[in-house]
């Protein structure tokens, strides 16, 4: 009986911490609901445990020691987790590259460009172009 209720406090702790961090705007919306989903389990799983689902469970699915289920659904998750976050990765890798380019490109373009703080007129270093023929120098 100590294990559930410890269990249980544990759960709702960890449940109103993630509110917490939610309402602070620390989690992001995919994040909040993936963390909400595993307060729900936590929840679910330590209000089940006098029940004995664990037990049925782990029996039906074959596994000797139920806890040894509750390891696996854990490990999976991360496995999971780990790999959604490589994504995360990089796709924000592949922005960061455009928009670097984006800025050396812009950068670029500015160094071109005359400053309006300069005396000179644009193109005065420049020789004449006559209109009708370009090619020849005045």
């Amino acid at each position: 009986m100590r294990a559930t209720i410890l269990a249980l406090v544990v759960s709702l702790g960890f449940f109103l911490l993630s509110l917490y961090a939610i309402r602070r705007q620390r989690l992001r919306e995919r994040q909040a609901l993936l963390w909400m989903g595993v307060c729900l389990m936590m929840v679910l799983l330590s209000a089940t445990l006098p029940l004995h689902v664990l037990d049925r469970v782990s029996h039906f699915v074959g596994i000797a020691y139920p806890p040894d289920l509750i390891l696996l659904v854990a490990v999976l998750f991360l496995v999971a987790l780990v790999f959604q976050q490589s994504l995360a990765l990089a796709r924000l890798t592949a922005k960061q590259t455009v928009l670097v380019q984006e800025i050396g490109l812009l950068t670029a373009r500015s160094d071109m460009q005359p400053r309006s703080d300069e005396t000179s007129t644009p193109g005065a270093d420049m020789p004449a172009v006559d209109a009708m023929n370009p090619l020849r120098d005045r």
